[in-house]
């Protein structure tokens, strides 16, 4: 195969695997670009977890692979990989702020530390849990 084939051929297939995101079909959506608010997650052993006020959980994906994440009373930095509609997160470094009784903190990083797949539209996320274990609801904050 020629160089100029090859070439041709790694542009196409390039081309198609940037159209091809975890945004459920929904080519307004997009992972980055937006801070999201948890609103709730649900459990295969039918408990919730749904926060007081959404604005104190959020997250938030950069275009260089990196997450920035307000749980609660603490801030927190990681990585993540978005390949299809498979999602990543590896928790970083993190503030250690003692949080209100009330908080919901653990939850959320255990959640986003379990990301397994995700499914996306302009007004919402959902994250599933590996292992079937739950998903998670995130809305734009406001």
């Amino acid at each position: 195969m020629s160089h100029r084939i090859a070439l041709a051929l790694l542009t196409v297939v390039a081309a198609a695997a940037a159209g091809c995101g975890g945004n459920g079909g929904d080519d307004d959506a997009s992972l980055t670009r937006v801070t999201w608010g948890w609103q709730a997650s649900s459990y295969s052993n039918d408990t919730e977890a749904t926060p007081g006020d959404p604005a104190r959980y959020t997250v938030e994906f950069m275009d260089d692979g990196s997450v920035a994440i307000k749980a609660d009373c603490n801030q927190v930095q990681g990585t993540y990989t978005d390949d299809g509609s498979a999602l990543t997160v590896q928790l970083g470094p993190f503030t250690k702020a003692a949080c209100p009784p009330d908080s919901l903190d653990t939850e959320f990083l255990r959640d986003l530390a379990a990301a397994g797949t995700y499914a996306l539209d302009t007004d919402s996320l959902r994250i599933d849990l590996t292992l079937d274990s739950g998903s998670m609801q995130l809305a734009p904050a406001s």
